[in-house]
């Protein structure tokens, strides 16, 4: 029978039952461990950017009601109106009020928000946040004046036309909404928001045109 020289000092004798060392499988764990964090940024990227493109195609959906409205009212925008959105949408102080035909949401039942004003990306912050309602703030004109209109107890200002704000300027750079949360500025007068802008390190901006921008979030 032949006979094998025993091993050198030093060496370590394979494993011949297939079997893991304790390294080698803190190793397998660790690998796994990376793995599965990465896979979980990846996911998380793209259900944030599924809101995002959600609420953006909501906006729009919205500009395109604006502009029904205006063709059905002689070019005139909704209004006058308080605020852009509330729980009540049967309330013609809002602008939900004046566009629910329009984004086919006449019969929705008092106390509920029109599926257009609502973003996903909102809906998750807002979880637990006890009358929150309010996601997006009308903008004015850069000399105050007022888009839409504007109603209170105190003060009753007609809605402008659309043919009059194009002629001050393209309605490409005419602001309808942009999204409101805590650190919105002027927020302060609003309560239930979101605490943070709700998709990260910016907000969306609707202009009159349809077109949705991603405007940075400014730092505070």
């Amino acid at each position: 029978m032949d006979s094998y020289p025993p091993p050198e000092k030093g060496c370590k004798r394979l494993s011949t039952n297939g079997g893991m060392t304790l390294v080698e499988l803190l190793s397998a764990i660790a690998i796994i461990a990376v793995l599965f964090f990465l896979t979980l940024l990846i996911f998380q990227r793209v259900f944030r950017e599924a809101d995002a493109s959600k609420c953006a195609s909501n906006l729009r959906q919205i500009a395109m009601a604006i502009h029904g409205y205006a063709a059905d009212h002689q070019g005139t925008l909704p209004g006058p109106q308080l605020i852009a959105q509330g729980a009540k949408r049967t309330e013609d102080v809002q602008l939900t009020a004046y566009l629910a035909d329009y984004l086919g949401q006449a019969d929705a039942p008092i106390g509920t928000m029109l599926p257009s004003f609502i973003c996903p990306a909102w809906k998750k912050q807002t979880l637990g946040i006890k009358n929150a309602n309010s996601q997006y703030i009308l903008i004015a004109l850069e000399d105050g004046s007022i888009p839409f209109g504007y109603q209170s107890v105190t003060q009753l200002r007609p809605p402008l036309k659309l043919a009059y704000l194009n002629s001050r300027k393209p309605l490409s750079q005419t602001v309808v909404l942009t999204e409101l949360d805590a650190q919105t500025p002027s927020s302060s007068a609003w309560k239930a928001l979101a605490p943070a802008p709700v998709h990260g390190a910016y907000r969306h901006t609707l202009y009159l045109d349809g077109r949705v921008q991603r405007t940075p979030v400014e730092a505070p």
